[in-house]
């Protein structure tokens, strides 16, 4: 099927970033779509969700289209994709979940493994403090373990509350870098 003049006019002032004809263009799919999205995940507010997060990148790339065609086709192929990836992410946490499960019903050992990867854990997060400068591992655990306000370090280190972010973002970056190895 052609599209029609009016689409054709919807779709030269979308790629504009018109958001009146990106609302008719939402008008027009956004309820075939979550019937489509509901259908496919079987569930009414999760299709929901996909198609809004479908609209969005929509608009992201509203310069992009060609035909109304290339619209219908977009919105359709991203919310089954969208859909696909979700039930996969559902079905790997369903896994997940089981395995928890049986790992929690299972003797005492699941509960003194859980316990020793978290020491193990702050233990790494310690080592990795110690490893900052000074004035980082301070301002860093002013902030996180004393719960301080950037201002209330800059009083308490007598340096500017620019210093005391700079040091902060430092801590965090350094902290991240060597907790992932990248």
């Amino acid at each position: 099927m052609n599209p029609s003049q009016q689409e054709w006019r919807i779709l030269k002032e979308f790629t504009k970033g018109n958001p009146h004809a990106f609302s008719a263009v939402f008008q027009q799919y956004n309820s075939p779509l979550c019937t489509f999205a509901s259908d496919l995940v079987a569930n009414k507010e999760d299709g929901e969700d996909i198609v809004k997060d479908t609209f969005v990148k929509l608009w992201q790339k509203h310069a992009d289209f060609d035909t109304p065609q290339n619209i219908k086709a977009f919105l359709y192929i991203t919310t089954r994709n969208s859909c696909l990836n979700f039930l996969r992410h559902l079905q790997l946490h369903h896994a997940a979940h089981k395995e928890f499960v049986y790992l929690d019903h299972s003797q005492q050992g699941p509960v003194i493994y859980s316990e020793t990867i978290q020491q193990e854990a702050i233990e790494d997060l310690q080592y990795v403090i110690s490893t900052l400068s000074n004035r980082q591992q301070q301002v860093f655990k002013m902030s996180y373990l004393d719960g301080l306000t950037k201002e209330e370090i800059s009083e308490q280190l007598n340096i500017s509350i620019h210093t005391v972010v700079r040091h902060l973002g430092f801590a965090r970056y350094n902290l991240r870098l060597r907790l992932t190895g990248k």
